[in-house]
């Protein structure tokens, strides 16, 4: 399953060594030729990278054959992570694109230079992201090399592309404001991730220019009384880096960080604003949907489910507040949330590719909508995995907290988390469960009472996290039947 970073990586041995590791963090054993269909090479070519990475990371892992299959062991997870990353610092096209986000202008021929390659293979490098940068309707120009389009186009872009992975992330702003400002946010309102929150305001502080953003005017008026926006303006004028920045320019900056962090507020509590009401078709679009899932879902509670479309939507309405591309999701995202219940997610779409709905909602991002619908549904816990599952993580690892409330929500109440020293001997054989996930590698315990057990990279990002889910709920994991103990 591509994502947007390893799309845009230049095909070569870079691109796919990330993505062989990738796939053996994920799967303990698996056949050279299955890796080669995966990858979508040779096995003669898998071969030759798998010595490549065996070079490349040295004594920090072990990579062997077993009769079973490649089995990847990671000796040093910090050296590990730092050297994987170095597959996308060496790609050529992210240095260019980051170089991008943070200002650069240089012209193909300067790039070129820079890079040491020839001007037409810079050039050809830069065609490649137009197929992707179009989905945000978006163009790459070469003179200078720049993204062009719709200021808010590009921020979705990079926010998409700072976020889909742990390997890249947009620099902390140097400036006084950047903590305070997520301290304000933090002090406000419980949201799913903090590293979501930092992302979303340094992405603010990086790209704030003398014009001010085109958002929606009913939007804004909605939420220009609640507090938190007066505290974000005061920061951002006291700051001497915007001293230059009209009182305008600022508060609409204001008013997108606001949209963005509203839109990805804490689903398990309400936000106690209705941005639907600036629709008038928004009820009778909500009884549509619930109508829907109702039919689906007969068991659950109809004044609850209410509740949650309601909110729902009003996060969507908070995106479109913005632009409406901010209602794509990355292919990862739309995959995962049809594989959560397919028939629901059929039937939602369905229902919003031939009836008639909000204005707001009837563009080209429908397949999105309907994956955005099921995931708060399933970060709300109305629609889980019936497996039971355990992880059991080494001592000095330290799970991501949007991970944690993966597991935790996606497979509801059904998931426990224990760190390797808080673990007796006794505690470990009362464990009863369907799945194993660890990242304890070899694994120092008896396995016979566990019929299946899947391997965690120990620095898996949120979509990696969200993947592993998504495959163990579809039941196409990697599964395998622990045939001795491993003293």
């Amino acid at each position: 399953m591509k994502n947007l970073v390893t799309s845009l990586m230049l095909d070569g041995p870079n691109k796919r060594c990330f993505s062989l590791l990738t796939i053996l963090e994920r799967m303990q054993n698996i056949e050279t030729q299955e890796l080669a269909d995966l990858v979508g090479t040779s096995k003669r070519t898998i071969n030759s990278d798998i010595n490549d990475i065996r070079h490349f990371f040295g004594p920090v892992i072990d990579l062997y054959g077993t009769n079973k299959g490649m089995r990847l062991v990671i000796n040093d997870y910090t050296a590990f992570y730092h050297t994987k990353r170095k597959y996308l610092e060496h790609d050529p096209l992210m240095t260019i694109l980051q170089a991008i986000f943070y200002g650069s202008k240089l012209f193909l021929n300067e790039w070129a230079e820079r890079l040491s390659f020839s001007g037409s293979t810079v050039s050809r490098m830069i065609n490649s992201t137009q197929a992707i940068l179009a989905e945000y309707d978006l163009a790459i120009s070469k003179s200078p090399v720049c993204i062009q389009g719709d200021e808010l186009s590009i921020r979705k872009f990079y926010f998409d592309f700072f976020n889909e992975t742990s390997f890249l992330e947009i620099n902390a702003f140097v400036n006084a404001c950047q903590p305070k400002l997520v301290d304000i946010i933090l002090e406000e309102v419980e949201f799913i991730s903090i590293k979501k929150v930092q992302c979303i305001v340094n992405l603010v502080l990086h790209r704030i220019d003398t014009i001010c953003l085109p958002l929606n005017k009913k939007g804004i008026a909605t939420i220009k009384e609640q507090p938190v926006i007066y505290k974000l303006f005061d920061t951002l004028r006291m700051s001497s880096c915007f001293t230059q920045i009209s009182t305008e320019t600022l508060y609409s900056e204001v008013y997108f960080m606001y949209f963005m962090l509203y839109a990805h507020w804490d689903n398990r509590r309400q936000t106690g604003i209705t941005l639907t009401g600036n629709s008038e078709t928004a009820e009778d679009f909500g009884e549509a949907l619930k109508i829907v899932i109702s039919q689906e879902l007969p068991e659950l509670d109809t004044r609850q489910l209410d509740h949650w479309i309601q909110d729902f939507l009003a996060r969507q309405y908070a995106k479109v507040c913005i632009n409406k591309v901010f209602l794509k999701n990355t292919i990862g995202t739309n995959s995962f949330a049809k594989s959560i219940h397919p028939s629901l997610h059929k039937k939602v779409h369905q229902y919003l590719v031939s009836e008639t709905i909000p204005i707001h909602f009837d563009n080209a991002y429908k397949e999105d909508i309907c994956a955005s619908l099921l995931l708060y549904l399933f970060v709300n816990r109305v629609i889980h995995s019936p497996l039971k599952v355990v992880v059991i993580l080494s001592s000095d690892s330290a799970i991501d907290e949007s991970a944690h409330i993966v597991f935790e929500n996606f497979f509801k109440e059904r998931v426990k988390i224990y760190y390797e020293e808080e673990l007796t001997y006794a505690q470990y054989t009362e464990i009863s469960c369907d799945v194993i996930v660890t990242n304890i590698i070899p694994f120092h315990y008896p396995t016979d009472q566990f019929p299946h057990y899947v391997y965690l990279s120990k620095y898996a990002s949120m979509q990696e996290i969200i993947r592993l889910a998504a495959t163990i709920l579809s039941n196409n994991f990697h599964k395998e039947k622990f045939e001795e103990k491993i003293l």
